[in-house]
């Protein structure tokens, strides 16, 4: 009894030395003790915590009142400061020649193998620019048939509530918009997702997004909550309801990849026993999807297609790519609407440009459209107008 007691004893002192010591080294010897900050910032990221997840979300509002009270730098974690002047932007920011690695615990989110959580240079340039072909504006500009599309779809659901006397809600309706069009860009038209083809709009893929995003705040923290969900999916769903929005999610966007990976197995297989010429590949048509042109680009490493590394980055594509452009499109009519002086200027400049009300009008025609372009860009860059 007295030997389990002196283990107790010696136990509780090296604990308290270890712990007194980090908490000594963050206050008062760490490079960062210098800035001003809330002094427990500066010893725990329980602060952040506590504003993520009981406070639901909000401590990037409160970095700003952290400004407010310490000045443009500010350390907001024992690891992290934060800088709210335009002159450090050179200091902050690589540029050519200078290569960054990203903090695993800012970019971990349960999809180690997405673009976003490449936190190594070196792991993370070859990929971006592999990916970064695919969205440029070129690239956009050879899915505007599907873009087009698209938008005729979304009409339709829009004067079909006008003629019932329905009801649509913006933001559901631009989530089957975006949801559809990036799929169909990332796997393909046939294997992309159709909401829009629906009688109705369905909030399912805003409520999966929103949950997923949701759950990205504790996984950020507590990582080992991400591998236990991946691990044991279906029976967390069933213990933790909101996480089968994020499993659906998933499934979905892993049963295209496992099409397009079944697809092209067999179109290799095909073309190794007929010597068909790569040409003849149904990956290499226009608009070029995003994932079947990488699978069938022979410069493109193997180590890049696998159907994990596919698999994450196009989840993260998806939910990533589709919720801004939602709530963008959402936030700008509603505007629009509840400013009738606004609506009707656009609506005058729109009628000049395109008299036909029933004409497509391409982005080169959009882009010379100035109130259109000018709004726009203010609400990109939260500029009042």
């Amino acid at each position: 009894m007295e030997e389990y007691f002196l283990y107790t004893i010696i136990f509780s002192a090296f604990t308290a030395v270890y712990f007194g010591s980090i908490l000594v080294y963050r206050l008062f010897l760490s490079p960062l003790a210098k800035f001003p900050g809330p002094r427990l910032a500066a010893a725990t990221r329980l602060y952040e915590i506590y504003f993520q997840l009981i406070k639901g979300g909000t401590f990037t509002w409160h970095i700003n009142d952290l400004h407010d009270k310490y000045g443009p730098v500010v350390r907001i974690t024992p690891w992290e400061i934060h800088i709210k002047d335009p002159d450090y932007y050179n200091t902050l920011y690589a540029g050519p020649g200078k290569h960054r690695n990203k903090d695993p615990l800012f970019s971990y989110i349960g999809y180690p193998q997405s673009i976003f959580s490449l936190n190594s240079h070196e792991a993370h340039r070859p990929w971006r620019k592999i990916l970064g072909h695919f969205l440029k504006k070129g690239a956009v500009q050879d899915l505007e048939p599907v873009i087009q599309a698209n938008t005729q779809a979304l009409c339709k659901h829009f004067s079909a509530a006008v003629k019932n006397k329905g009801i649509l809600e913006l933001y559901a309706a631009f989530h089957c918009f975006t949801s559809d069009t990036l799929s169909q860009h990332a796997f393909g038209q046939d294997i992309g997702f159709h909401h829009l083809d629906e009688p109705e709009l369905s909030n399912t893929w805003k409520t999966q997004v929103n949950t997923m995003f949701e759950f990205c705040r504790p996984i950020r923290h507590f990582n080992f909550m991400g591998d236990i969900a991946h691990l044991i999916p279906r029976p967390l769903a069933l213990v933790l309801p909101p996480y089968a929005h994020v499993y659906a999610m998933e499934q979905g966007v892993r049963s295209r990849i496992q099409a397009l990976v079944d697809r092209y197995d067999k179109w290799e297989h095909e073309m190794q026993s007929d010597n068909l010429p790569v040409e003849k590949s149904p990956f290499l048509n226009s608009p070029k999807a995003i994932y079947p042109a990488i699978m069938s680009d022979p410069e493109v490493p193997l180590i890049e297609k696998s159907q994990s590394r596919l698999e994450d980055d196009a989840i993260f594509l998806m939910f990533a790519g589709t919720d801004a452009p939602s709530q963008t499109s959402a936030i700008t009519l509603f505007h629009l609407i509840n400013n009738p002086e606004k609506y009707q200027r656009l609506k005058n400049e729109l009628l000049v440009a395109i008299p036909d009300v029933k004409a497509i009008p391409s982005l080169n025609q959009l882009e010379q459209i100035s109130y259109l372009v000018s709004t726009m860009r203010c609400l990109k860059y939260g500029i009042p107008r």
